[in-house]
């Protein structure tokens, strides 16, 4: 009789085998980014471009892979950590500060190492000493925010106000003279070059530039242990494929922005491209920007970077 029943149970139990293995299949690796263009760039970008991630990721689970674009770093923290999105490419301060006010991520690269800052000055604004007085914008917590701080506490930019708003808004209120001067990021920085508003200052020159970090939540690496090595292997190749044929990838990049092909090749200089999981650079960057978080008293929880970092043993 036991065997009878076990028997008519082995048909339904494959059944159900079977659908659960296609809904794996079935997954959507959720990718987010931050705007304005409409791929995250870089060599997650390329590699989505090409269709190597997708054929990459296939046989761990996933049958697709949709980019989604968040307009700032704390609403992408948000998705990422309310199981909205699986990866997170974004700058270093915000996910600092994701991991030290809630947990439950893990550092797994970069996706590029060194965005410049563009300090843009309406007319009359030239030098940092022209903006002693003055009103400097830049989108809070932000690298941009890290950048100008850093400005402040080396004595190099005194006696300012700052006052927050996003990139978007930074043309108009620069034209209405609402502020004095904005810290401008990838792409919106040479663009505001182009037109002839004022290059005050720039992050590279005080060793202050901001990273595009790539993070998972802890929750979903423990659902996809192959994930890392297999996403960390499609990167790296697609590194040593854009470095090799730059003007193939920035092509590719014009296709998915509405800035021009200069904008685009000084905001993704190649060199902010690194084959490396957790380069040099993009550590010491990182170091520097969690000083800032905790001088700024932005988080109040100090971050143990090395083990945020996801073992590649």
């Amino acid at each position: 009789m036991g065997v009878l029943a076990l028997a008519a149970c082995q048909p339904q139990k494959a059944a159900v085998d079977a659908k659960q293995s296609q809904a794996i299949a079935n997954e959507e690796l959720r990718i987010g980014y931050i705007g304005p263009s409409k791929t995250a760039g870089g060599a997650v970008g390329w590699a989505l471009h090409q269709g190597s991630l997708q054929k990459a990721v296939a046989p761990i689970g996933f049958g697709s892979v949709k980019e989604y674009v968040f307009a700032n770093g704390p609403d992408l923290s948000e998705a990422l950590l309310s199981n909205k999105l699986d990866v997170g490419i974004f700058g270093d301060t915000p996910a600092l500060t994701a991991q030290a006010n809630r947990g439950g991520s893990t550092l797994i690269g970069f996706n590029a190492v060194g965005h410049d800052v563009w300090l843009m000055g309406r007319e009359g604004i030239e030098t940092l000493a022209d903006l002693e007085g003055k009103n400097v914008g830049v989108p809070n917590g932000s690298y941009m925010h890290r950048y100008v701080s850093g400005l402040i506490s080396q004595g190099l930019l005194k006696n300012v106000t700052l006052n927050y708003l996003l990139p978007r808004d930074a043309q108009s209120a620069l034209s209405r003279g609402d502020i004095d001067a904005f810290a401008a990021p990838i792409q919106l920085g040479p663009q505001l070059q182009a037109l002839n508003y004022n290059t005050v200052d720039l992050a590279s020159k005080h060793g202050l530039e901001g990273n595009s970090v790539i993070v998972v939540t802890d929750e979903f690496l423990s659902r996809n242990p192959q994930f890392f090595k297999t996403f960390d292997s499609v990167r790296r190749q697609a590194v040593k494929e854009l470095q090799a044929q730059p003007d193939a990838y920035y092509q590719y990049y014009l296709k998915y922005t509405d800035y021009k092909e200069p904008i685009i090749r000084a905001s993704f200089p190649m060199s902010t491209y690194l084959e490396d999981t957790f380069p040099e650079k993009g550590m010491a960057l990182l170091a520097g920007t969690k000083s800032f978080l905790l001088q700024q008293k932005i988080v109040q929880k100090d971050v143990n970077v090395d083990k945020w970092l996801i073992n590649t043993n």
